[in-house]
């Protein structure tokens, strides 16, 4: 009888001992095209070339002229860098006890319209990449970073039915993650031949995030781009992880 009663006093105990639930992996998504891409590995600062412990670098990219996915530990060892560098750095400077995934998918010279609009061949791929490095963790969606636009702007059709199919590409992929992941859009600005219809492109990618209180344009303003005008710098890549990661906690 007495081992019955201390049995019931420590489970009672135990009951009333606050416990803390373990903090879900926090997950960030990058995609697009070249311009998800164009940061020359040569450029990362020895300072920010390791990825940080607590962040796992996970890339798909079509460059040169091949398809892969894998886990990076050294920013300067992959091909080409986006965003994610200083994303990643800014993640393990001031959040060292979360884990992060950052999972990018890089397709240059693809437009919206045919190959990122839902159930099209990015889209599901996307999609299949972010299921099997989740795999059955729990985790929370922290931001869906959107660098397209210029595929779209060379032919009227697809530049009129952007805001259209940016609409579905999103509610596919919220449905699809079962949560209202935010949404952060780098407009697209290119003036060039033979982006004819880029106003069309950016002014949909304007108006989508008027209307969705879930997203939020990051700006490009003062940033630099190669000789082409059209892919961004070494410096912008970086400079856009830090107004990423500056954006998504001033949500």
């Amino acid at each position: 009888m007495k081992t019955i009663s201390r049995m019931i006093i420590y489970v009672l105990v135990l009951l009333m001992i606050p416990t803390t639930g373990i903090a879900a992996t926090k997950v960030w998504i990058i995609a697009g095209q070249s311009n998800t891409m164009s940061g020359s590995p040569a450029d990362v600062p020895g300072w920010c070339q390791n990825v940080p412990d607590n962040v796992e670098y996970w890339v798909e990219s079509d460059y040169p002229n091949f398809s892969w996915i894998s886990r990076y530990y050294n920013f300067a060892n992959q091909q080409n860098f986006g965003p994610e560098v200083l994303l990643a750095y800014q993640l393990g400077v001031n959040y060292p006890n979360d884990d992060h995934i950052v999972i990018r998918l890089s397709m240059g010279g693809t437009n919206l319209a045919e190959q990122w609009c839902r159930d099209c061949v990015y889209y599901d791929r996307l999609l299949a990449i972010i299921d099997w490095v989740v795999g059955q963790r729990e985790v929370t969606y922290k931001a869906f970073i959107w660098l397209q636009g210029e595929g779209d702007t060379v032919d009227v059709n697809k530049a009129v039915a952007y805001k259209d199919n940016l609409q579905d590409m999103v509610a596919g992929i919220r449905g699809h993650l079962g949560t209202t992941i935010p949404i952060l859009i780098v407009p697209t600005d290119v003036f060039e031949v033979p982006y004819t219809y880029v106003f069309n492109v950016a002014q949909a990618q304007e108006d989508f995030c008027k209307e969705d209180e879930q997203c939020r344009i990051v700006s490009n303003s003062g940033l630099t781009r190669y000789l082409d005008n059209v892919h961004y710098t070494s410096g912008s890549q970086l400079i856009f992880g830090a107004r990423i990661f500056y954006v998504i906690n001033n949500f």
